[in-house]
């Protein structure tokens, strides 16, 4: 920064007559990394995680969780409020360990959220004999199959670390969520094989949330394959998100879930192999937008011009992940 010279974040809280509340870091973007900046960021501001990650005692040599460790803690214990940082010994591990991101192409923020938090979740069960993540990331959700010949219920029950959730035009989360447990009628070549009927039969089926975690990860669809193109497009449709949800559960004895906004990663541009990723946080009460290096404080209100557009095929901001945490 040079002599006394404020960074931008340092002027918006010196604007309010504010100090800079914590360390606030950006991250270098030297090799089209920002699907993984915005992760991190994200993730960093998620103050279970970062508390975790920190006291881990136990820290297998070489691994992913070693080098998260390192840049963590060092993004936490700078004697500077504000900077810049890279993380080039993480991506480096990163890159060693899965061939997919060996390379600086644009990849999807999604995609490597998930495979950081499977790779983390097995280097930790590998010391621990089981993983924190579990208690931050994991819900669980039932599928109920019933068949429409003999009406026997088959009941599946399976662990999600996030959401996927499709995306429709002008609806919001809420609208995707409730969507999520909508029954599907299976017939044609998706019928269902009814162990009591021996034979393929049609049958309803429908998901519901029977454990909600306490993290709750929302992640957009808007990457969908069309076969006229040949390639991914982007779906910028406006889906909106609030700053609250509550998440309803089919347990009784379990009551439903209410948790607020503290993050998102968004995505700029026309589609799936070109644009850029960005992530928005929520720190001691002000929104801070992390674009790589560049970090400034926002209004509130932009989080309504990244539900996407109202028009087809327009390329706006949009939303992409989303980060919940629960409140009570």
């Amino acid at each position: 920064m040079g002599g006394n010279r404020l960074s931008r974040i340092e002027q918006d809280f010196e604007a309010l007559g504010e100090q800079v509340p914590e360390r606030l870091f950006g991250l270098e973007n030297p090799d089209n990394i920002c699907y993984a900046n915005s992760v991190l960021q994200s993730l960093y501001f998620c103050q279970d995680f970062r508390k975790y990650v920190l006291n881990q005692k136990a820290v297998p040599p070489d691994s992913l969780l070693a080098e998260l460790r390192e840049l963590y803690y060092t993004m936490s214990t700078q004697k500077k409020m504000t900077g810049v940082m890279n993380s080039k010994k993480l991506m480096s591990k990163v890159r060693r360990s899965n061939e997919l991101f060996n390379n600086d192409d644009h990849h999807d923020s999604h995609e490597f959220f998930n495979w950081m938090i499977n790779q983390l979740d097995e280097e930790i069960k590998a010391v621990n004999g089981q993983s924190w993540l579990q208690q931050l990331f994991e819900g669980k959700f039932t599928t109920a199959t019933k068949c429409l010949c003999c009406e026997n219920v088959t009941y599946r029950e399976e662990v999600f670390m996030d959401l996927s959730l499709e995306v429709e035009q002008n609806s919001s989360l809420i609208a995707s969520l409730k969507n999520y447990s909508n029954t599907e009628i299976l017939s044609g070549q998706d019928k269902f094989l009814c162990d009591k009927c021996c034979c393929k039969q049609e049958a309803e089926r429908k998901t519901l949330i029977k454990h909600s975690p306490n993290l709750l990860v929302c992640h957009l669809k808007r990457f969908k394959y069309s076969e006229e193109l040949r390639r991914y497009v982007k779906l910028s449709s406006r889906v909106a998100f609030p700053s609250q949800l509550r998440l309803p559960t089919i347990l009784p004895e379990t009551p439903d879930k209410l948790y607020e906004l503290f993050a998102a990663v968004i995505h700029l541009g026309p589609g799936f192999q070109y644009g850029h990723y960005m992530s928005i946080v929520k720190s001691h009460g002000h929104w801070i937008k992390f674009d790589d290096d560049y970090i400034e404080m926002v209004d509130e209100k932009l989080i309504q011009h990244i539900f996407g557009s109202p028009k087809e095929g327009a390329t706006m901001p949009c939303g992409y992940l989303l980060f919940y945490r629960a409140i009570n």
